[in-house]
C-alpha cells in the first residue's frame, strides 16, 4: 500500500506549521505542493516533517511553484511541460519524475493550472493554452505506457457536484463551458478522478475563498485533483479531502485531497 496528498499550500513559507502538523500524522508516501511560493532555494527542505522525503522544487519568487516529495527515490525529473512555448511558459506550474511504488514504475506529476483571472482575459486563454499542452504531454506518456499520477490545482470544477451554486457559477471563471471540456478532453485521454470514482454523488470541495466567510458557510468549489490512469485505477482503495485543516489557523484556500492504494 502507498499513499498520496496533494495540496495548494498557497505559499510554503506561511504554511510550514500546518504542513509540520500534517504530515507526521498521516506520513504519506508522496506529497505533492503547489503554490510554493518561493525560489527552489528558499524551500524548507530542512524542516524536520521533510526529513525522510526526497524533494523536487520548480520554484518562483513570490508565486506559483511545484514540488513533489516522495520517500522513494526520483528520477527523470522535468520542470516545466516540455516543448510549451508561451511568453507566460517559464512559470514555476510543473514537474514531474518518476518513482518507483512497490516495484511499479510511477510517472509522478504535481501541476498548478493558471486560474485565468477573467473569462476570455489575456490569461484566461494562456490556461486553456496551458490545458493543451498538459494534454499534449499526458497523451505522449500514455502512448508510452506509463502510469501516470496527475496531482494539483487544476482551477476548475468539473461538474454540478462540484460547485456549492452551479446556477450562480454558470459561465463564469473555474465552471465556464470552455475549462470543463478542458479538463474533460485530459481525463478523456484514460485518466481518472480519483475522488470522483470512490464518492460519485458527494458533494465536498477543496476551495474556499478567504471573503465572505466561504469556508464556515461551505460555499466551495472542488478544483484540486488526484487523476491516475487505468492501473492506478484499479488499486485505489480510499480519496477523500481533508476539509479540517481549512479550518485551522493562518489555513490555505485549499484543503489536502489524500489517496491510498492497494
Amino acid at each position: 500500500m502507498f499513499s498520496v496528498v496533494s495540496w495548494n499550500v498557497n505559499s510554503i513559507g506561511a504554511r510550514i506549521n500546518a504542513v509540520s502538523e500534517l504530515i507526521p500524522t498521516t506520513s504519506p508516501d508522496i506529497i505533492l505542493l503547489q503554490e510554493v511560493k518561493c525560489i527552489s532555494d528558499a524551500f524548507p527542505y530542512s524542516a524536520q516533517c521533510f526529513e525522510h522525503y526526497n524533494i523536487n522544487v520548480h520554484g518562483q519568487k513570490g508565486y506559483n511553484g511545484v514540488a513533489i516529495l516522495s520517500k522513494q527515490r526520483q528520477e527523470e525529473v522535468i520542470f516545466g511541460i516540455p516543448g510549451f512555448e508561451h511568453e507566460f511558459a517559464a512559470e514555476a506550474r510543473y514537474v514531474e519524475s518518476l518513482i518507483s511504488l512497490n516495484s511499479i514504475p510511477v510517472r509522478v506529476i504535481s501541476v498548478y493550472v493558471p486560474n485565468g483571472s477573467e473569462v476570455n482575459s489575456e490569461k484566461f486563454l494562456f490556461k486553456l493554452d496551458f490545458f493543451n499542452a498538459l494534454k499534449g504531454r499526458l497523451s505522449y506518456l500514455l502512448s508510452q505506457g506509463e502510469n501516470l499520477l496527475v496531482c494539483g490545482d487544476m482551477n476548475v470544477a468539473l461538474d454540478d457536484l462540484d460547485v456549492h451554486d452551479p446556477s450562480y457559477m454558470k459561465d463564469q471563471l473555474c465552471f465556464s463551458i470552455e475549462e470543463r471540456k478542458a479538463l474533460r478532453s485530459i481525463l478523456n485521454l484514460g485518466l481518472y478522478d480519483s475522488f470522483r470514482i470512490l464518492n460519485p454523488h458527494l458533494k465536498k470541495f477543496t476551495w474556499w475563498d478567504y471573503r465572505k466567510n466561504s469556508f464556515q458557510y461551505d460555499r466551495g468549489l472542488r478544483i484540486d485533483y488526484i487523476l491516475v490512469s487505468s492501473h492506478l485505477c484499479d488499486m485505489i482503495n480510499k480519496c477523500y479531502i481533508e476539509a479540517t485543516v481549512r479550518g485551522w489557523e493562518r489555513p490555505s484556500d485549499h484543503a489536502p485531497l489524500f489517496c491510498e492504494f492497494n
